[in-house]
């Protein structure tokens, strides 16, 4: 019986190790450039958002979905709904509520 015994020796297992680990590098600092980028948008939105509410704050304008000064809460009577008037007929009298079908022997 052989069994065969296969091994990294000399330059070749240390250039491989070398390169596993360049790749490894480079990896991770793409990772940590996409996360660094993400901060700076994040950041920059949040700068950007404060200020144009600083400025409708100053300027007396409403900002829109937030409660200020002249926020629009009132209630329009133009859209008010009204429920309908129709009279319906007494279903008292009936053993099958009117939500299930009726089939005939509920006598």
């Amino acid at each position: 019986m052989s069994i065969r015994v296969y091994k990294l020796d000399g330059a070749k297992g240390v250039q491989a190790s070398v390169v596993g680990l360049l790749l490894i590098g480079v990896g991770a600092v793409i990772v940590a450039a996409g996360l660094a980028l993400l901060i700076v948008v994040a950041l920059a939105g949040a700068a950007l958002g404060t200020g144009y509410i600083l400025y409708r704050r100053l300027t007396g304008k409403s900002i829109p979905g937030l409660p200020g000064r002249e926020a629009s809460t009132r209630l329009d009577p133009a859209l008010e709904v009204f429920a309908t008037s129709a009279e319906e007929p007494d279903h008292a009298d009936e053993r099958t509520p009117r939500s299930l079908p009726r089939t005939g022997n509920d006598d």
